[in-house]
C-alpha cells in the first residue's frame, strides 16, 4: 500500500482512476465500443458462427479470414465470444452442456469439506471471468475444466462412500 500512494506508480493510478470519471474521453473505452459495434451484428445475428479458429491467436494462421494483416480478434467478452465462434445452436448447446455439467456437480458435492468449496470458488470464479474475457480456452480454460473434472471425481467418491 505505501508503494502505490506516492511517486510515479502513485500518478499512474490516479490517471487511471480519473479516466473512469471521463469515461466519454477514455480512448481506451471508444476503442472497445468501437469493437463491440463493428462484431456485435456477427456475433449475435449470424446463426451459425465464424467457426473454430476465428478468434484469438489462431486467426494468424489463416490471415485471409479477417484481412491481409494477420490481426488477432480477440473479444473483451467470453460471452460474446462464444456465439461468434459457435453460432446460436453451438453456443445453445455448448453453454447447456457447461451449466448442467455444474448443476450436477453442485448437487452432487454438497461443499461440505474444504476441498468441495474451494472447488465451487474456482468454478464459479472462471465463469464469472467470461464477463472480461473467454475464460473457457487457453491457460484459464484449462484450470476450470481441471477443476470441473476434480468435481466430477469428487461426485464419484462421495457416491462411492454412500454405497460402503
Amino acid at each position: 500500500m505505501p508503494l502505490v500512494s506516492f511517486g510515479p506508480i502513485a500518478e499512474r493510478i490516479n490517471e487511471r482512476f480519473q479516466s473512469f470519471d471521463e469515461i466519454e474521453d477514455d480512448t481506451s473505452f471508444r476503442a472497445r465500443m468501437e469493437f463491440h459495434a463493428s462484431l456485435i451484428d456477427e456475433a449475435f445475428l449470424n446463426f451459425v458462427g465464424q467457426g473454430l479458429g476465428s478468434t484469438g491467436v489462431s486467426t494468424k494462421l489463416s490471415s485471409d479470414r479477417f484481412d491481409e494483416a494477420g490481426d488477432v480478434v480477440v473479444f473483451d467478452s467470453g460471452i460474446m465470444n462464444i456465439p461468434f465462434v459457435l453460432g446460436w445452436p453451438g453456443a445453445f448447446l455448448y453453454c447447456w452442456g457447461v451449466i448442467r455439467l455444474i448443476l450436477y456437480i453442485f448437487s452432487k458435492t454438497k461443499g461440505q469439506g474444504m476441498f468441495e468449496i474451494t472447488n465451487h470458488a474456482i468454478i464459479v470464479s472462471m465463469l464469472t471471468l467470461l464477463v472480461f474475457a473467454n475464460s473457457l480456452i487457453g491457460l484459464s480454460g484449462m484450470v476450470f475444466w481441471t477443476f470441473l473434472g476434480l468435481g466430477l471425481a469428487a461426485c464419484k467418491y462421495n457416491a462411492s462412500l454412500i454405497k460402503y
